[in-house]
């Protein structure tokens, strides 16, 4: 959060529910949020009276925290308004959610003229991604938008390391796979990718301690091998290289 000069406001949250009410409504604070879906979203299962206790209590303290760091430049009664039933933070109050740029870059990549201006959008976009969605808020909501977020991210990293590797750029392709198998480690097809690029950098010690690392791992977690492909393609690599 912002302050009127756009300087950063620390915000100390009292409680996990405070910051996890605040959150979900700043990622939807473009749409009122109706009192019950706040209830059923932060207090899934509660019985009705003890929800409504909840929600009150957490609405204040929320209002409390906000209106700290602004001191007495917003009216705390005027952070989080209620209006026909729904309730939203004041639109006045700036926010900067690097998920919603990272949204918003990769949609961006999607109109891009070439493959060149949209690589420079992706990357522009990942470095925005500094890792999982609010780690520290365990709701069923943030779960749902953690997943969505990692699926684009590793989706934007899968087109990052093919064109790499279609353009001959075999260290921008190797720091792709890397980047998608440190969360994603048992995808065969990045695995080949990663191998591919390895090989072409003369890294051939690499491409044997990758895949012997990546078989026994797939046989650790899956109880599995290596595909036809992946096995056809390791040989193919160490062959190749061999003969040079």
């Amino acid at each position: 959060m912002k302050d009127q000069k756009g300087a950063v406001l620390p915000l100390i949250w009292p409680t996990e529910k405070t910051q996890s009410m605040f959150a979900f409504l700043v990622t939807h604070r473009e749409t009122p949020i109706r009192r019950e879906t706040l209830i059923e979203t932060l207090w899934p299962g509660f019985p009705k009276d003890r929800a409504s206790i909840n929600f009150r209590t957490t609405a204040s303290r929320m209002r409390q925290t906000i209106s700290k760091v602004f001191s007495r430049q917003v009216d705390r009664q005027q952070i989080f308004v209620c209006h026909q039933g729904k309730y939203q933070l004041l639109p006045d109050i700036q926010f900067h959610v690097d998920s919603d740029e990272f949204t918003l870059l990769l949609k961006e990549a999607e109109r891009a003229s070439s493959p060149e201006e949209k690589a420079k959008i992706i990357e522009q976009a990942l470095t925005l991604y500094k890792g999982d969605y609010l780690p520290e808020i365990y709701d069923s909501w943030t779960d749902v938008l953690r997943r969505s977020l990692r699926e684009r991210r590793l989706s934007a990293l899968h087109w990052l390391a093919q064109y790499a590797k279609e353009q001959g750029n075999n260290f921008g392709c190797i720091t792709a796979c890397e980047s998608y198998l440190s969360v994603e480690p048992l995808s065969e097809e990045i695995a080949r990718i990663y191998m591919m690029c390895l090989a072409h950098t003369g890294r051939l010690a690499a491409v044997k301690a990758y895949y012997t690392s990546f078989q026994q791992r797939l046989r650790k977690e899956l109880c599995s091998s290596p595909s036809a492909k992946t096995q056809d393609l390791y040989r193919s690599l160490l062959q190749s290289r061999s003969a040079q």
